[in-house]
């Protein structure tokens, strides 16, 4: 489910609505699962190390959390944008929790490779490789049965 999409989004948010409506499209059929347990939130922003979205109808920041009873919550976060160039590269994060459990039910083994995986090849799709640059484990990553991680690239 598409959480806070923005209206007529431009620069880096048109690309992060378009992954959005992708991510809802896509992935809750990839891994078998509704798409009413899946949480797929646009931009946010890190206020105090913590990940928050803006809501337009309460007009203040919410926190995102991990929901044990969801499958998949996703989002972006703007990580550095070059002063020089507004227009061109936006460094850009991206964040996914995944319960395995509920993800690969049919693997007995604790499923992070490929979990990582298919979500690295899910987010290829949608840019250039050469602007890929690293995935990341997420601090307490390993909150059983979920598993986290982050993606870091550029957006042009």
């Amino acid at each position: 489910m598409i959480m806070f999409q923005k209206t007529n989004p431009v620069g880096v948010d048109y690309f992060v609505n378009r992954s959005q409506v992708l991510e809802q499209r896509e992935l809750p059929d990839q891994f078998e699962v509704s798409e009413a347990l899946c949480l797929f939130y646009g931009r946010a922003e890190m206020i105090e190390g913590k990940p928050n979205v803006y809501t337009k109808e309460n007009r203040k920041h919410q926190p995102i959390g991990i929901d044990s009873k969801k499958a998949l919550i996703t989002y972006f976060v703007v990580t550095s944008i070059d002063p020089d160039n507004l227009r061109d590269n936006v460094t850009t994060t991206f964040y996914c929790h995944g319960n395995l459990e509920l993800l690969y039910p049919s693997i007995t083994h604790r499923a992070d490779e490929e979990f990582r995986r298919d979500i690295k090849a899910f987010i290829l799709k949608q840019i250039e490789p050469q602007d890929f640059n690293s995935i990341e484990l997420i601090q307490d990553s390993e909150l059983q049965p979920f598993h986290s991680f982050k993606l870091n690239f550029i957006i042009r």
